[in-house]
């Protein structure tokens, strides 16, 4: 069985997919067998001519519908199954070869069945990779903005003992993080879940979770749900401590999401709090409503 499989989903993403392979390429395995997949999710652009005429050593699949992200790199390791299976955004670009470091981590961490790379943005400043589990407290604290005061708690020389205790909590420990002022202290420990844009995952981990991510989630949540999942199963997630993955992430543009984006992220939000939460418990009914709140912002 092949060492890795890079696996790319790609839904019209022509302006990237050509830096995206070419920074791949640029930074190959070089200590294990590797290939890369793309996965298209039925673009109307040019991304799947750009692959097919300009990279004839990447294997192509064209999944014949758009199946979402989940679910078309549950159909990218099914059609290339490896040992292990990095997923990786078609608007992320390495930036050196961190995949053999990687590798040799998990194969040095047999229990370690899920690690996270570290994401930067474009000018490199950091950008949050690892989180603690999405929860009322956490999600009350985002609706309410707390990000310049964990910013203010980061970075703050007198604020030591206060963070020392802060980064047992795990919602407050993703805070942290991503607030950090030098990209070195971005490396979260034990975090519940790591971002699926540049995400390592092992196959017994893919096997035991019957496939990968839960088909039934299409766009958002997928990568905390399959952590989760992982974890209740007794693997460990972790944050590993390599050169971080240029994410582009929507750079540049509104970060309120389009109608048709809103649409997908919420109902995938629903399916995945009925899935973490007792319904009609107090704490689903507390994410429910602010997940009400959420879309009444994005438009829904």
């Amino acid at each position: 069985m092949t060492d890795l499989s890079i696996i790319i989903v790609t839904y019209n993403s022509a302006r990237f997919i050509a830096k995206c392979l070419d920074s791949l390429l640029a930074h190959p395995v070089t200590r294990y067998e590797a290939r890369i997949v793309v996965v298209d999710n039925a673009s109307s652009d040019d991304t799947v001519s750009i692959v097919r005429e300009s990279y004839p050593q990447v294997t192509l699949i064209e999944s014949g519908g758009n199946l979402g992200f989940g679910r078309g790199n549950n159909l990218g390791m099914q059609r290339a199954p490896a040992r292990y299976y990095y997923l990786h955004n078609a608007d992320a670009y390495l930036q050196e070869n961190v995949l053999d470091a990687a590798l040799d981590h998990m194969e040095a961490k047999p229990r370690t069945g899920i690690a996270g790379l570290p994401l930067v943005y474009p000018d490199l400043s950091p950008q949050t990779a690892a989180y603690g589990r999405s929860a009322p407290l956490k999600w009350t604290l985002q609706e309410l903005g707390v990000g310049k005061l964990a910013g203010a708690i980061a970075s703050h020389p007198r604020l030591g003992p206060l963070r020392a205790v802060l980064r047992r909590v795990p919602v407050a420990r993703s805070y942290l993080a991503s607030h950090a002022p030098e990209q070195s202290s971005k490396i979260v420990e034990n975090p519940d879940w790591v971002c699926g844009a540049a995400l390592l995952l092992r196959e017994e981990v893919r096997v035991a979770l019957k496939g990968g991510f839960d088909p039934d989630i299409f766009l958002y949540g997928e990568d905390e749900d399959m952590c989760l999942m992982a974890r209740s199963k007794g693997w460990q997630i972790e944050q590993l401590d390599v050169t971080p993955v240029i994410h582009e992430l929507g750079w540049g543009t509104n970060s309120k999401p389009s109608p048709v984006v809103a649409r997908f992220k919420a109902d995938s939000l629903r399916v995945f709090i009925d899935k973490h939460f007792t319904r009609p418990g107090p704490r689903w009914m507390v994410m429910r409503a602010i997940l009400w709140i959420r879309c009444k912002r994005w438009g829904l």
